[in-house]
């Protein structure tokens, strides 16, 4: 049996991996599953058990930062310490590296192994990669519990490959040590399906011969929204029937100002509930994932899934993910600066040539995608090849321990 203590963090994409990994997971019949969420929200420590394999450890985080220091580490591993006595294959499976300490506190008194998942890459590993600058060229700061956790764990699963390349290369860390499991989501059940069939591009008040662009994720810089919004603008003004829709929250404020001359093209929805996320995805035609910065999105993931037709940046994670991507956004170097962006002639000819494919080109880029999907980012596979990691650590151990 395993006993593996899964530490949750509420943020973006890990929201939706640990949701598709835990839900395999969980009906494992060799798997005992402690979740760990830690937050403000709880006022005091409480334990929920949801089955006789299944408990859900809630921790109120009462410092002012959201690292967790060495003593507050101690003082978690106090509070779970009766579900780690007297276990054997102990898995601690961390997602951020403001959990490191609460791992190697628990590793000073019980033999267990930590896997931590790499879900975001700090930004100067894309800036070295794409600008041919070595590590000992940049000046990098608060790298220092990134650096611990991959030091310290005992394995480290990388979304792509290029991640674990950065990490042999400004860290040292050997690729033994690392292993590549992309993301994956679930098959769209068969009810949803039928939801969404019925949906239609009238029903958000648009007409058919409409063609709706999709973006999906946090309104902010580094994702490119604002270098979007710019370049529709210009295009909008031949292609009135082009509708860019935005789904996410951030700095509205920003993306208003850059779209107040364009409102009736442009539409902002806030954030949406998987249902009508999944409702939106059966109509648009077009997805973009303009990112500077990015591995292997769960955004690019679901638009897969559905077929959509995708225009993305070639950030390396993206590029990685794509196969034979017609649609792509050269990232390039600002004159005077580190930092990356991506023309507007890029976002034009792309949507350009997308315009310009026949109804059967469609057909088939969609018929691609989904193939990509089915053989590479299921829900499935990840979760199979992450507890094959696991198995395999405890494996090594057991050896260890004969020898």
């Amino acid at each position: 049996m395993i006993n593996l203590f899964f530490i949750k963090k509420n943020f973006s994409g890990v929201k939706t991996y640990e949701k598709e990994l835990l839900q395999f997971l969980l009906n494992k019949e060799d798997v005992c599953v402690h979740t760990i969420s830690i937050g403000r929200e709880f006022l005091e420590y409480e334990e929920i058990e949801e089955s006789p394999k299944t408990t859900e450890l809630r921790i109120p985080l009462l410092t002012e930062s959201d690292v967790i220091s060495k003593e507050y580490a101690k003082r978690i591993v106090f509070l779970i310490y009766k579900h780690l006595q007297n276990k054997e294959n102990i898995i601690f499976h961390l997602n951020c590296p403001n959990h490191t300490h609460i791992c190697l506190e628990a590793k000073k008194m019980f033999p267990i192994k930590v896997v931590y998942t790499l879900h975001f890459l700090p930004s100067y590993f894309y800036s070295s990669h794409i600008q041919g600058v070595s590590p000992e060229e940049l000046i990098i700061t608060n790298k220092e519990m990134d650096e611990l956790i991959v030091k310290k764990a005992d394995c480290v699963i990388c979304v792509t490959n290029f991640a674990r390349l950065m990490l042999n290369k400004f860290y040292g860390i050997s690729l033994k040590k690392t292993v590549l499991i992309y993301n994956g989501c679930g098959i769209i059940n068969k009810e949803s399906l039928e939801v969404t069939s019925t949906f239609n591009k009238r029903d958000l008040g648009f007409q058919e011969k409409d063609k709706l662009l999709l973006y999906v994720g946090r309104i902010s810089e580094p994702k490119g929204l604002f270098l979007l919004i710019k370049a529709f603008k210009i295009i909008h003004k031949k292609n009135p029937h082009l509708k860019l829709i935005i789904v996410g929250d951030g700095n509205y404020e920003r993306a208003l100002s850059l779209a107040n001359d364009t409102m009736n093209g442009i539409f902002f929805t806030g954030k949406m509930d998987k249902q009508k996320l999944t409702q939106l995805y059966s109509i648009v035609d077009l997805g973009i994932i303009p990112s500077l910065f990015e591995q292997c999105s769960y955004v690019a993931l679901e638009m897969m899934q559905n077929g959509i037709p995708i225009i993305s940046s070639n950030s390396p994670g993206l590029k990685e993910i794509f196969i034979d991507n017609p649609f792509e956004l050269p990232l390039r170097i600002k004159k005077g600066g580190l930092g990356l962006h991506i023309h507007e002639k890029d976002f034009i000819q792309n949507i350009e040539k997308f315009l310009s494919l026949t109804p059967e080109d469609i057909i088939q880029l969609s018929k691609n995608l989904k193939v990509n999907w089915r053989t590479n980012h299921t829900a499935d596979k990840m979760s199979e090849l992450t507890i094959r990691q696991y198995k395999k650590l405890i494996r090594k151990e057991a050896k260890r321990e004969e020898n």
